[in-house]
């Protein structure tokens, strides 16, 4: 987002099958850092252009969370 915010080309390659794989290897673990720390503002701002709500600030999320409610969402904008 940040770089896509200065105009800049982005590409962003996944070693797994799938967005934010090695997170869901784990992803039963519930995180330390709410949500509030876990969404880049940049990013959040593309997203909710897009219909997308921000989760609880304050809630903790699991890392199948992460990736099911802010990363596989951020990979399928256009932007």
């Amino acid at each position: 987002a940040q770089l896509v915010s200065r105009g800049l080309p982005v590409k962003v390659y996944e070693a797994g099958s799938a967005v934010g794989s090695n997170l869901l290897d784990w992803g039963h673990v519930r995180v330390f850092t709410p949500w509030r720390y876990c969404v880049d503002a940049l990013a959040r701002k593309i997203l909710e252009s897009h219909g997308w709500q921000m989760p609880e600030l304050e809630a903790f999320p699991t890392a199948d969370e992460i990736v099911s409610q802010y990363l596989a969402p951020l990979a399928k904008v256009p932007e």
